[in-house]
């Protein structure tokens, strides 16, 4: 049986739920937070519907919760990108995160996805006289 999401898809925007929930007061964010906002992202819900289109009796919520689950089931395993960047506890018998100080930077960057263009825009690329123009932004606050 073909898996309905891919860890490859919706893990990144996991770690960045958890790095944008922390900011200011560093606290541990609770699994069941980190899968409430998953729903409230709109490329996470896309993920998401598409996953339960393929499994139609398994709510929304479900779905984001098994998702962050499995995130935290690849940290246990010492198979994940993100096993050093977030530390964990349990609070009330479940996983809760935040950023590892001792990282360089706590900010994930989110997939690049295309964006559809409304009649009339014009592509940046178009705008530059066909050049390709590559911007790349990345904050990183100082802890």
């Amino acid at each position: 049986m073909e898996p309905t999401w891919k860890h490859h898809e919706i893990f990144p925007i996991i770690a960045h739920v958890i790095e944008r929930q922390s900011r200011g007061d560093q606290r541990y964010i609770p699994a069941r937070e980190v899968a409430l906002e998953l729903l409230r992202d709109p490329e996470a819900m896309a993920i998401i519907s598409r996953a339960q289109s393929l499994k139609a009796s398994v709510s929304a919520d479900r779905v984001a919760n098994n998702m962050v689950a499995w995130f935290s089931q690849q940290i246990t395993v010492g198979n994940s990108p993100w096993k050093d960047r977030f530390e964990r506890t349990k609070i009330d018998g479940s996983w809760a995160y935040k950023p590892n100080p001792n990282t360089p930077c706590h900010v994930t960057p989110r997939p690049f996805r295309a964006m559809q263009l409304m009649p009339g825009q014009k592509r940046l690329s178009e705008l530059a006289g066909g050049y390709l123009i590559a911007l790349k932004f990345e904050f990183c606050p100082f802890v």
